[in-house]
């Protein structure tokens, strides 16, 4: 939660290092890599970015989101 509100108030290097731990906890949640590729989207680490989505979609096929950033980020 703390790191969509980084995200929010667009301190991404933050909201990264609180996925980051979050994803250490739980690291077959697509959500947390999702959310931490938005946050390297939007600082425009790109690769970075395709990187989380792509493991949000191999955890879980259906996330749509997902789906759409990477096809966005690789565009």
């Amino acid at each position: 939660m703390r790191g969509y509100i980084y995200n929010l108030n667009t301190n991404y290097d933050k909201a990264i290092s609180d996925y980051t731990m979050a994803i250490e906890l739980s690291s077959n949640n697509a959500d947390l890599y999702y959310d931490r590729g938005i946050a390297y989207s939007e600082k425009g680490d790109t690769n970075r970015a395709i990187e989380d989505f792509t493991m949000a979609l191999s955890i879980d096929a259906k996330h749509s989101e997902a789906r759409e950033n990477l096809e966005n980020s690789r565009r």
